[in-house]
């Protein structure tokens, strides 16, 4: 408050200066003197002070850190009028990007109140996996795990950088990253044919069905690998030298592939009833 010109000046309050900074409610006035000691009084003057808003609290619809092309819905307490740092003035906003968050909030008399800043992490997709095959084996590297899909259904316990396919039909990985991030292949078609070789691998199973052990029968030498997968391509047994019998007692009754490879480079599969 500040008054005009005077020889004194004598607020209702104490001070004696023109002018007067008031930071509390109540009726002001003033007594002014002259050079003769003539005095007159001011009009009082009212002052309201109002009490500030209470401090904003930002609730979040999710996890503060997410992946690409997600969101979070943060949203303020009630209030009058709503100003974001991003410039939006809506009582929530949904974020896409990184940042610092705030919001500063105004009542009815003007009054503002700014929140505590919320901090949001996007992080990137992985790398668009890209899928191989060698005519036997799927494969794909660079993710921190791995789920083969057949047909667009999950294949169970397909869950390594490596996939052995038997069944015709369309293949895709998705790989995910330590974040939970994740991103798809392209869909590859697979039709299993059978290889042409200059001399056939003849061999097999006894008995099958089995109740567990079973022999393999061949007149072939240089079988190097023995792969077995279930009926969903799951390999569940590997052994990187010929063997004569295999024990799967300990194994679930079903259909099983028993794969052969010769150091020819041809592969050749048995269909085995456990």
């Amino acid at each position: 408050m500040t008054s005009g010109n005077a020889s004194s000046y004598h607020w209702s309050n104490g001070d004696t200066t023109q002018s007067i900074v008031v930071w509390n409610p109540g009726s002001y006035s003033l007594t002014v003197s002259d050079i003769n000691g003539c005095t007159a009084n001011s009009n009082a003057v009212s002052v309201s002070v109002n009490a500030l808003p209470a401090i904003p609290l930002i609730a979040a619809s999710g996890p503060l850190s997410f992946c690409q092309g997600d969101s979070v819905l943060l949203t303020s307490s009630f209030a009058n009028s709503y100003i974001w740092s991003n410039g939006d003035t809506t009582q929530s906003i949904l974020v896409w990007n990184s940042g610092i968050y705030s919001l500063t909030v105004s009542d009815i008399n003007g009054c503002t109140a700014t929140s505590n800043a919320v901090s949001i992490s996007v992080n990137a997709l992985p790398a668009i996996p890209v899928v191989s095959f060698n005519g036997q084996i799927l494969s794909t590297q660079g993710g921190f795990s791995y789920q083969w899909y057949l047909n667009g259904v999950p294949i169970v316990g397909a869950t390594d950088s490596v996939y052995h396919p038997l069944t015709n039909g369309d293949y895709f990985v998705v790989v995910a990253d330590s974040f939970g991030c994740i991103s798809q292949s392209a869909i590859l078609t697979i039709t299993i044919v059978a290889t042409m070789a200059p001399r056939n691998i003849d061999f097999a199973l006894v008995p099958n069905p089995t109740t567990g052990k079973f022999r393999i029968i061949t007149s072939n030498e240089g079988i190097e690998d023995i792969l077995i997968y279930n009926a969903l391509g799951v390999k569940v047994f590997s052994s990187p030298n010929y063997q004569q019998e295999i024990d799967l007692s300990g194994f679930s009754k079903g259909s099983y592939f028993v794969v052969v490879h010769h150091d020819w480079g041809v592969w050749r599969s048995i269909l085995l009833h456990l």
